[in-house]
This record gives C-alpha cells, sequence and structure tokens, in this order.
C-alpha cells in the first residue's frame, strides 16, 4: 500500500467557484478541502474519491488531523462528480440562510455514510443507481443496529433523513420518488432521549465554582494582575504560573509531576519559585546540579516576569479563555439555551436592555442586518457585561477588531466559532487543572432551568424563555431530578403517616381497598402525580378520601391487592409502564400495610398470619378471591 500526500486546494464554501450559469466548477475535486462552519480546519472533502485514507496525524490540535493521506491505488472517478455535487449541495444550505450548525451536523453525519461505503459498499458514491442501493442497504444496516440495541431509533431516523435529503438535492428529485424503494425509518416519541437534570447540590456546586473560576480569572487578566496567582475554591486552592502546567495545588501536584516533568522549580503549594539549592536536591542528574539548578531557577523568574510584562502573553490568553468558557456554562445555565442556539448567536456591541418580564433582562441588538433578541436574569446582567469585556481582550489579544459571533472558541492564536464539544472539553480541563471532576452538560443546565420555570411560571412562560415549543420542553426537559423524585415520593407517603389511619368509628364506605370517606368523588393527592380512579379499586390508593382501619379487615384487603398486582406483574404493557403505573401502587401498599402495623392496633401475631395465609393459601379478601378465580380461569396466572 502505497500513502500518498496530496497537494490540496482550500476553499471556503462562499468562495467556490461557479460558472455565469451557476454551476460549480472544479477541476480536481479530489484535491479540494473546505471550510465548514463550527469545523475548526478545512475539510478534506476531496480525499472522499479514495476509499483508504488515514488521518496524517491523531493530534486534534493541529491541522494534520484532518488532512487525510490516501492509498492511490483506492482511487475511483465517480466519486469525483458526486463530490461536486455535494460541494454545490453545501453552499446552497448556506445561501438560503439554514443554519451553519445544522450544517456542521449534517456533514459529520454524511461522513459517517461516506466511511460506510469505503468498507461495505465501495461503489456507493459512484453513480444515482448506486448511491440509492448504498442507502438501501445502509439504511438495513441500521435498523439492525436498532434491533440490537446498539442505536436509537431516533439516531437511525436522522441518518437516513441526511442521506435522503442530500440525494435528493444531488440528483434533483423533486418530487421525491428516489428512495421509494427504500424502508422509511420512523421516529419514535417513546425513544425520546429526556436529559437528565442535575441534582440540586451538584448543580449549586457547579454554579458556585464556575462562577468562582470566572471571577478570579477575569479579575487577572482585565486588572493585569501578576504572576503567580493564587485560586481559591470551596475544595482547595491552585497556583497559576506561565507555564505548560500552569494550575497546581496540593490536591494534584504529586499526580502532576509524578512522571518526572520539568517543573523543578515551582512550588505549587506555597506559590513561589524554589531556591537553587531546593531545585538541585530536586535533580536527578549527576553532573553540573548546581549549575543546572540555577539556570532553572533564572528561567523560571524570567519566564515569569515576561508574562507580568506582556498584557497578552499566552498564558494570560488562554486564562480568559477559560474564564470566558466558565462564562458560558453560567450563560447557559441561566438563560436555558441549547449549545446549537447561543453557538450561532451573532453580535454586536450596540445592544440595549429590557425589561419584558419580572426577573429577567431582554437583550436586544441588531446583528447581520436582523433583530436579535434574548433573555437573561436581572441578577445575571453585571456578570454579562463582565464577561462582554473580558470577550473584548481576547479579541485585541488575536489582533482581530470584532468577530461576528457573541461566542467563540480559542485555539492558542486565533479565535473561531464554538465548537460543539464545548462542555466536554471544559470540564476535561477543569478535572486536569483544578480535580474538579464534576460534570454538566449545557442540555442538562436547560432541563434544570426547564423544571426551575416550570415550578415558578406557566409552559407558555418557560417554552419562550428557552426558545422552544411547549411540545419540545415537555417532550425533553420536563423529566425532573432524581432528588426532586425522592423528595414528591416522601411527600406523598408522608400523607399517608397523618392521614390514612382513622378510627373504626368514623362514617366511611367499606371498599374493596379499604375506606372511603367521600364515595365517587376522586380527587387527587397534591403529592402525587396519579390520577385517582374510582372505576379501579388500586386508584382509590391516590385519592385523599382514601383511608383504612387499622383491623385485621382493611390490612387482609390491601395485602390482597399486592399479591394480585405481583400474580399480573408480566401482563403490564412493558416495563415501562410496570414503573409508571404498577409500582407505585404497590409502593403506596407497602407504606400503607406498615403505618397499620405500626399503629398497634393490630398485632404483630395477627400481621404475620394474615400474611403468611396470602402468600402461601391465596386466603385474600373476599373481592379479591373473585379476581384471583377470575384470571385463573382466563389463564392469566
Amino acid at each position: 500500500m502505497a500513502w500518498m500526500e496530496r497537494k490540496t486546494t482550500v476553499y471556503k464554501l462562499s468562495d467556490l467557484p461557479f460558472d455565469t450559469q451557476g454551476k460549480l466548477t472544479l477541476i480536481a475535486p479530489h484535491l479540494v478541502r473546505v471550510y465548514i462552519p463550527g469545523y475548526k480546519f478545512p475539510m478534506d472533502v476531496g480525499s472522499w474519491c479514495y476509499s483508504v485514507r488515514r488521518r496524517k496525524s491523531g493530534d486534534n490540535t493541529r491541522e494534520e488531523s484532518v488532512i487525510n493521506l490516501v492509498d492511490t491505488d483506492s482511487y475511483r472517478t465517480g466519486r469525483k462528480t458526486f463530490i461536486t455535487n455535494y460541494l454545490d449541495y453545501l453552499s446552497q444550505h448556506i445561501r438560503l440562510g439554514k443554519s451553519p450548525a445544522s450544517l456542521k451536523t449534517s456533514v459529520g453525519q454524511f461522513q459517517r455514510f461516506v466511511n460506510w461505503c469505503d468498507d461495505s459498499y465501495v461503489q456507493g458514491l459512484d453513480s444515482q443507481q448506486h448511491y440509492i442501493d448504498a442507502v438501501g442497504e445502509f439504511t438495513e444496516y441500521l435498523i439492525d443496529l436498532v434491533r440490537k440495541s446498539q442505536m436509537n431509533i431516533n439516531t437511525a431516523a436522522t441518518l437516513q433523513l441526511v442521506l435522503f435529503t442530500a440525494g435528493r438535492n444531488i440528483y434533483s428529485d423533486r418530487y421525491g420518488d428516489l428512495f421509494r424503494g427504500v424502508r422509511k425509518i420512523s421516529r419514535s416519541f417513546r425513544a425520546v432521549n429526556i436529559t437528565e437534570t442535575p441534582e440540586q447540590e451538584q448543580a449549586r456546586s457547579a454554579l458556585k465554582f464556575y462562577t468562582s473560576l470566572f471571577h478570579q480569572l477575569c479579575d487577572f487578566v482585565i486588572d493585569f494582575e501578576r504572576f503567580p496567582k493564587r485560586l481559591d475554591f470551596e475544595h482547595g486552592y491552585y497556583w497559576f504560573f506561565p507555564t505548560q502546567m500552569p494550575f497546581a495545588g496540593p490536591s494534584n501536584i504529586e499526580k502532576k509531576t509524578q512522571n518526572g516533568k520539568n517543573y523543578k522549580a515551582y512550588d505549587y503549594i506555597n506559590g513561589t519559585i524554589f531556591g537553587a539549592e531546593e531545585i538541585a536536591q530536586k535533580m536527578t542528574q549527576h553532573r553540573s546540579q548546581a549549575q543546572n539548578a540555577k539556570v532553572a531557577r533564572n528561567r523560571a523568574l524570567t519566564r515569569i516576569d515576561q508574562a507580568n510584562n506582556d498584557k497578552y502573553s499566552i498564558h494570560r490568553m488562554r486564562a480568559a479563555s477559560m474564564a470566558f468558557q466558565a462564562f458560558m456554562m453560567l450563560f447557559s445555565s441561566s438563560t436555558g439555551m441549547s449549545l446549537g442556539q447561543f453557538a450561532s448567536l451573532e453580535w454586536s456591541d450596540d445592544y440595549q436592555v429590557g425589561i419584558d418580564r419580572q426577573g429577567f433582562r431582554s437583550i436586544k441588538y441588531r446583528a447581520g442586518g436582523r433583530p436579535v433578541e434574548f433573555y437573561i436574569e436581572a441578577r445575571f446582567l453585571n456578570l454579562f457585561r463582565k464577561a462582554l469585556r473580558l470577550r473584548d481582550h481576547l479579541i485585541k489579544g488575536t489582533g482581530r477588531e470584532s468577530f461576528n459571533y457573541l461566542f467563540f472558541s480559542f485555539n492558542g492564536k486565533d479565535i473561531y466559532p464554538l465548537s460543539m464539544n464545548l462542555s466536554t472539553d471544559f470540564h476535561r480541563r477543569l478535572e486536569i487543572c483544578f480535580d474538579f471532576k464534576t460534570k454538566i452538560t449545557t442540555r442538562m443546565w436547560r432541563a434544570h432551568k426547564s423544571n426551575w420555570l416550570l415550578e415558578k411560571s406557566d409552559l407558555n412562560t418557560t417554552a419562550t424563555l428557552l426558545q422552544n415549543t411547549p411540545e419540545t420542553v415537555i417532550k425533553h426537559y420536563s423529566e425532573g431530578s432524581d432528588d426532586q423524585a425522592s423528595k414528591e415520593l416522601t411527600n406523598f407517603f408522608t400523607k399517608f403517616k397523618s392521614d390514612i389511619i382513622i378510627s373504626n368509628e368514623k362514617p366511611t364506605n367499606s371498599i374493596a381497598t379499604g375506606q372511603c370517606v367521600e364515595l365517587h368523588s376522586p380527587t387527587p393527592s397534591s403529592s402525587s402525580h396519579i390520577q385517582p380512579d374510582c372505576k379501579t379499586p388500586e386508584g382509590c390508593l391516590f385519592c385523599k378520601n382514601f383511608r383504612v382501619h387499622a383491623d385485621t379487615m382493611d390490612y387482609r384487603k390491601i395485602l390482597s391487592l399486592k399479591y394480585i398486582l405481583e400474580q399480573s406483574k408480566h401482563l403490564a404493557f412493558n416495563g415501562h409502564h410496570f414503573e409508571e403505573v404498577v409500582q407505585p401502587a404497590v409502593d403506596a401498599i407497602n407504606s400503607i400495610a406498615s403505618q397499620i402495623e405500626a399503629s398497634g392496633k393490630l398485632s404483630e401475631v395477627d400481621a404475620k398470619k394474615i400474611q403468611s395465609s396470602i402468600k402461601d393459601e391465596e386466603l385474600l379478601s373476599k373481592y379479591w378471591a373473585k379476581k384471583l378465580q377470575l384470571m385463573d380461569d382466563l389463564e392469566l396466572i
């Protein structure tokens, strides 16, 4: 196999060469690399002409990581036309004003199909019919992954839609006939991944850390404070030196230096430079240790002095970048915007602050010739203004006059559109630098904000502030946290303790599960999401009017119901139905039974006797005995 490095030509999508008829003209499509909005480096689309290729470098911080070496023997002439047409399709995407973020996502998904073709259907990009056949086989491959639970069906549906959309555009399929013979993968509402909501303590810890990190690094950069800088957090302190290991403290210095890294001159415990003798003791060389120690000490002092005299030193710029990332996470938690939404916010420094909703401020401006508006919490406004000063510092430090987007990424030399792996990159930096392991993604902050808004306001207000539809809020961001659910369940069972058991002398109506104080008037318990239902005995368990007597009769009734529920577990529609409907009833029965047992009105001997007679002899209460017989006759158990 002969690996070849090609001499490529780089274009922007907006600068691709078109003739007077609007037709894309590329002389050598196999040598083309294109800047895709959202990507740090130009994408090597031309290498798709070769079915065997590999990255030139594995270092994602370098441009070589997106340049492919190719096997000259794997060149396929038919793919040249496809690449030209695909680039034409992408340029139309931009000209039509579609979201750059959605374009970035679809290109990444399409490349997955290209890689599959290389391995499983190499002629898939050679012609229209081959493309149709490849999409058909790829669809079956996706369906097989879904059946094996190796892929979510909605992910498969999205991948297929990307291929359909690109193919219909490339091959001018106006009427949607191209893929009529391909099985369509339909999205499933049940398969929607509901975003996990962070627990309150987890959210509090993260917000406090983000805020502290932002203020300390922002002040250090803007106020031109001097190195070394001490940063203080709840879990410990860290010193900031102008080195390739900028942050370290008592919690992680041993781990960071255990592989013999050359930071022997820096005292990350006391925030000073070690003396020459101390440095010499740390050195393992036998020759000229004293001289080398002096050189290391002088080099460290010189490095600090240079950084303290350079407002835009690389170490200050990286600190500014980290502080700006911390603000972006705070912005996500405050606004509830998705990463895609705030990554695509164009910006103009000529903005106005409005008061349209209580507790919130609207930020209004014009960018790209169109009005832009988003909401932040009122208390967040001063933080926002401070972050804008930090943003200006980053832009000036890279030699730019301005940048089109409010948020961006920084690679040490330049700024570029925000990538979609913000949370992953930022939290990895936090763990390495500060031993901070809590990770909350922007989607999780969006869910957290949604729950907070739903508690404080109505659904429509929540949807407006999140810039979403009410349906989307309910579908993706209204699950609630485990901690919240636990509190609701605790409140529900606490109500049982205070109200559920009543005296036999009080007037009630005997029912299959116990007693009812007001027949045919189902009233939901405020602490339960399950609706009461007089038509089903188990529905009574979640009604404010439900009561029990602490006697053998009602104790047998509820344990009989529990026995029926457990015997009919396999009749639930699915595991989700059991967890949502049947299990809460069993939990409620267990709580009621424990309250009867704890009341002191039912002896322990009687309680165990009833339990044994139900479990071993199926001596249920009269109503549930008939139900059990019916289920047996129908061969349901």
